[in-house]
């Protein structure tokens, strides 16, 4: 993944007004870096597509103000806190840049995402739309492990861990019916 962005879509459960984004390297056998990353609303609050919602996009910084951050093998990482309102039920798409792509054969990711992502060549984080004879999607989540929302204290939710069925095994792609 080379000189590579990849877009991503997830679905946020309650709604924040800042946020955080957690990026994984958990099984990686050696260090990650995220060149460029960037949030935007995805287009129609539509999962699985290429697409961002006009002014809606903001660069992800880390480490105090940083565009990129390497990540070592085995770790985590935490973007600062961004002024990013988010609703309940509204789907963000998370941009990455990587100039030198993942290396090695084991790579953090989720292949059973039941949600379309989308490669192409170059750094394509800021565009609208992804473009590109390269451009291709996969159902799988690469790198993201989170989002993080400062709530209010009245609010109400239930985290459950599970096996596949749990993770969303049976459900249909892009339509978050988990």
């Amino acid at each position: 993944m080379a000189n590579t962005t990849l877009r991503q879509t997830i679905k946020v459960t309650l709604g924040a007004s800042q946020i955080r984004l957690r990026f994984s390297n958990m099984f990686s056998l050696t260090p990650l870096t995220l060149d460029s990353v960037a949030v935007a609303l995805t287009f129609n609050n539509t999962a699985g597509v290429a697409s961002i919602t006009r002014n809606s996009l903001k660069t992800v910084r880390f480490n105090g103000g940083q565009t990129s951050v390497t990540i070592p093998k085995a770790a985590l990482a935490v973007s600062d806190p961004l002024d990013f309102a988010v609703t309940k039920g509204q789907v963000l798409s998370i941009t990455i840049y990587y100039q030198n792509g993942i290396s090695g054969g084991a790579v953090t990711g989720h292949p059973g995402s039941r949600t379309d992502s989308w490669l192409t060549f170059g750094d394509q984080v800021k565009a609208l739309n992804l473009t590109g004879s390269s451009l291709l999607s996969t159902a799988h989540w690469y790198s993201i492990s989170g989002v993080e929302g400062w709530v209010p204290k009245s609010a109400k939710y239930l985290s459950i861990l599970g096996d596949s069925i749990t993770d969303g095994r049976g459900s249909t792609t892009n339509q978050n019916n988990r």
